[in-house]
């Protein structure tokens, strides 16, 4: 692994380096992704990564976000990934902090997250750092099990598309708001 992506994450198979030609200033418009131990990731030039069961109708979804600077990454849950996914996720985070990571470095015990107080999982928009609606709903696409492209905040062409086919219902003219709704709904609907 490496800053220029030229080299795959430790363990993957079946990657694919993608660049866009137009990259924004928060996006660099580059990412790579592939699949670990049976699992769909993707990693961005921009200090995101994502891990989940399937590319598309995932069941669970890792997300790591390490803003940079040194920074501590955040890393948030949607399902209930296994056990086994959370070394791997370990490793796509250690890729976003040094790019040199040849091999996976010791990882933690884990635990299954606890239900909370109320008696359910927080789920979809529950799940997400609070900010511009465009990262919600470029995140809540992936979740969706869509690819909306890069994760800039900037939702274009490749994410309306994925609305259309995560939602097939016409919402993708409706404002922001409205989609982020009923992608939210959907979500949530596919975790109970």
């Amino acid at each position: 692994m490496t800053t220029t992506f030229d080299r795959p994450v430790p363990g993957a198979t079946s990657v694919v380096i993608h660049q866009v030609d137009v990259p924004s200033t928060r996006f660099p418009g580059l990412w790579q992704e592939g699949l670990i131990g049976g699992y769909f990731y993707e990693i961005f030039a921009n200090g995101e990564a994502l891990l989940r069961s399937s590319r598309k109708e995932p069941n669970w979804q890792i997300d790591i976000v390490c803003p940079g600077n040194n920074e501590t990454c955040v890393t948030t849950q949607t399902g209930a990934p296994p056990d086994d996914s959370m070394p791997i996720g370990d490793l796509l985070r250690q890729c976003l902090q040094d790019s040199n990571v040849t091999k996976v470095a010791k990882t933690e015990d884990y635990t299954t997250p606890q239900e909370t107080s109320a008696g359910t999982v927080p789920c979809g928009v529950a799940t997400l750092p609070q900010e511009a609606e465009g990262f919600t709903l470029q995140r809540l696409v992936l979740m969706a099990g869509g690819n909306p492209g890069p994760i800039d905040g900037l939702p274009g062409e490749l994410t309306f598309e994925a609305v259309v086919e995560v939602l097939n219902d016409g919402t993708e003219n409706l404002p922001i708001a409205n989609i982020i709704d009923a992608l939210d709904a959907m979500v949530c609907s596919q975790s109970q």
